[in-house]
């Protein structure tokens, strides 16, 4: 959100999402943080508009192979999303569960893109944090927003550690 100020507001920002670039920033001890900054799985951050750097560091990643596991089912109940998980890791861990847009267009009436449609794919609409400290398999649940239809989302869930934010598992689903 911290780019609201400039004439118009991003339907889609929140203060949350600006805490959390800044909790990467501590991690990679930025002096600030950035539009746009892609992180991959919590190991390295780039300007994401970089597209040979980010290709390679994503294909780098993509050989990686991880001990720890995560299922994730999700269902739809009227206006609400019912999220099923289990994952094997350990207290050391948190799990993050996203209700994602998959595509979505914003038109902008002021600012540097005044006039134009912005076109977004994936876009967290909401995200939930999950203390594996007790066990690792539970359900979440997630309320539709009212400008958002169920066929336009999935969920999207991720498992950090808590102290250097590492992303040891990842897992996504339709929503049936």
């Amino acid at each position: 959100d911290y780019w609201n100020y400039i004439g118009w507001k991003d339907k889609f920002s929140k203060a949350d999402y600006t805490e959390r670039q800044r909790q990467y920033a501590a991690v990679f001890r930025l002096n600030s943080i950035y539009t746009p900054q892609v992180v991959i799985n919590g190991k390295k951050e780039l300007v994401g508009s970089d597209q040979t750097r980010l290709r390679r560091a994503i294909r780098e990643e993509l050989k990686l192979k991880t001990d720890y596991e995560i299922n994730v089912s999700a269902k739809l109940k009227e206006k609400e999303i019912s999220v099923s998980y289990t994952t094997s890791v350990s207290d050391k861990h948190f799990l993050k569960i996203a209700l994602v847009q998959v595509h979505a267009e914003t038109p902008v009436k002021k600012g540097e893109n005044s006039g134009r449609y912005l076109k977004h794919i994936n876009v967290v609409r909401d995200i939930q944090t999950i203390d594996l400290s007790k066990k690792g398999d539970g359900q979440t649940s997630f309320s539709i927003p009212a400008d958002l239809l169920a066929s336009n989302v999935k969920i999207v869930a991720f498992v950090q550690d808590k102290d250097d934010l590492k992303i040891v598992a990842a897992a996504d689903a339709i929503v049936e």
